[in-house]
């Protein structure tokens, strides 16, 4: 599935490793728009928005736990903003401590 290219679009460029090839497994049955493309030594996914792996499915299709130190290894790179929040890891176009800012507060 081809997506467009803009400010909202993410990258991440996955090791060929077991997680990465389960990332991109969760990925292709996720239903999200994603494109994923094999570079030989690596795994490009490119997606509108953001895109997140969760340390629990990935466990489960790994077959043994997986931490999120383990996804961050496999993230050889990215196009976006990083977060780890709780046991999920994503790279997003959002601004995400302006996100996060309550509305109508003014920094110091």
């Amino acid at each position: 599935m081809a997506v467009e290219h803009g400010a909202d679009f993410v990258r991440v460029a996955l090791m060929k490793s077991t997680e990465g090839d389960a990332i991109v497994a969760l990925m292709r049955r996720s239903g999200h728009p994603v494109t994923i493309t094999d570079r030989g030594a690596y795994w490009m996914l490119e997606a509108p928005d953001e895109i997140a792996v969760d340390v629990e499915e990935l466990s489960d299709e790994v077959g043994e736990d997986v931490s999120v130190e383990d996804i961050l290894v496999t993230f050889t790179s990215y196009a976006g903003r990083a977060e780890v929040d709780g046991d999920i890891v994503r790279v997003t176009s959002r601004f995400l401590q302006l996100d996060d800012a309550e509305p109508g507060a003014t920094g110091s």
